[in-house]
């Protein structure tokens, strides 16, 4: 009797530690599941803001605009190379590169072998192998999809950034060439003041007030780097504003206006362009140092500069953490500056008017 009653109280005891097992590991699962729902819902917040989905997206449609009518344009004038064509060439192959970099960063989360914000910290820091490519991270989550998930923050942010300084610096640059006088004098020395600091360490200033997220990126950087093509862009506009046909048309009572869109427009037009695409990999370098500070896109957004702050404490035992994001700002930093090499030599090739005769007597 009392050994029946020793082995009920055992099927009981063990009945009970089974049950709270079970419990346990549903809570535990519970949690997890939380846990990846709230940062989930992070990521989306943080890389809703600022619009960045219809920033992308607007982009997207006026570069494939632009880009069909560069075609269109620039086939009927390639041959003759007027400034024109060049000015078109160039932009349509800017608008192209842009449009594929932005078609790709939409649908990298159609792609990514895994869940970028899922964790799993039984998964935690395992080597890079079949099943996780570049491994994982403290928290379980595949870092190779993380990298493929950062393409679009990164690229929005850049594309953005370079956008915004291509239309301030131009405009303020061409309104003080046009314009002259007193105003020309006191933007030189707003441009001289702003110049007169490190680039980076205005980026730095202006997020440190701004804080961190994709609207006080973008106004970071772009107040920070606005005065190069400002510059520039009054060089450009004062070299074609005393040209002998500028003087010519303005002779036989041309409009102003006219003279400023077929005339000037594109003359300035294709370098600023050029100048534009070189700037893209500058912006991608200072919006990683942004976020590796602490002052780019918030956490827990698959930012490559992000990643590569949060994977230096693991340095010594993960280094794949580090690996995968800094090979991603290599290559991408890499493939721009050749796209602006390529372009800067197109544009010398369309500016050139013995071009079109090298080219007959070579035939």
């Amino acid at each position: 009797m009392a050994l029946n009653t020793t082995r009920g109280t055992e099927r009981t005891l063990g009945q009970l530690v089974s049950d709270a097992t079970t419990d346990l590991q549903n809570i535990v699962k519970g949690e997890i599941d939380l846990a990846n729902v709230e940062i989930k819902a992070d990521a989306q917040k943080a890389g809703k803001g600022g619009g960045m989905l219809a920033a992308a997206g607007v982009l997207a449609l006026f570069m494939l605009g632009f880009l069909l009518t560069s075609l269109a344009y620039g086939l009927s004038n390639i041959f003759g190379w007027n400034p024109w064509a060049g000015f078109l060439i160039v932009a349509g192959i800017l608008a192209g590169t842009v449009l594929l970099i932005v078609v790709l960063s939409l649908i990298t989360s159609l792609i990514t072998p895994h869940d970028p914000y899922a964790t799993n910290p039984l998964e935690a820091l395992k080597p890079p192998s079949p099943a996780h490519w570049l491994g994982t991270d403290e928290l379980g989550r595949d870092v190779f999809s993380r990298v493929l998930a950062g393409t679009y923050p990164t690229l929005s942010v850049a594309i953005t950034v370079v956008c915004s300084v291509l239309v301030l610096g131009t405009l303020v640059g061409v309104a003080s060439a046009l314009v002259g006088g007193a105003v020309d004098a006191l933007i030189q020395r707003i441009v001289a003041v702003f110049q007169s600091f490190p680039e980076f360490i205005l980026a730095l200033a202006f997020a440190a007030m701004l804080g961190a997220g994709f609207t006080s990126a973008v106004t970071a950087l772009t107040l920070a780097s606005w005065t190069g093509v400002a510059r520039y862009a009054r060089i450009l506009t004062l070299q074609v504003k005393q040209a002998p046909y500028i003087q010519v048309a303005r002779m036989n009572a041309v409009p102003g206006i006219t003279i400023f869109a077929r005339h000037m427009v594109p003359n300035i037009g294709s370098p600023l362009l050029v100048m534009a695409a070189s700037n893209l990999g500058s912006v991608i370098l200072n919006l990683a140092t942004l976020s590796f500070v602490g002052l780019g896109l918030p956490q827990p957004t698959s930012e490559w500069g992000t990643m590569i702050s949060d994977g230096r404490s693991y340095l010594q035992v993960a280094p794949w953490l580090v690996f995968g994001p800094g090979l991603a700002l290599l290559v991408v930093t890499l493939l721009v500056n050749l796209f602006a090499d390529a372009s800067q030599e197109v544009l010398a090739v369309s500016a050139d008017p013995t071009h079109r005769r090298r080219k007959v007597s070579t035939t």
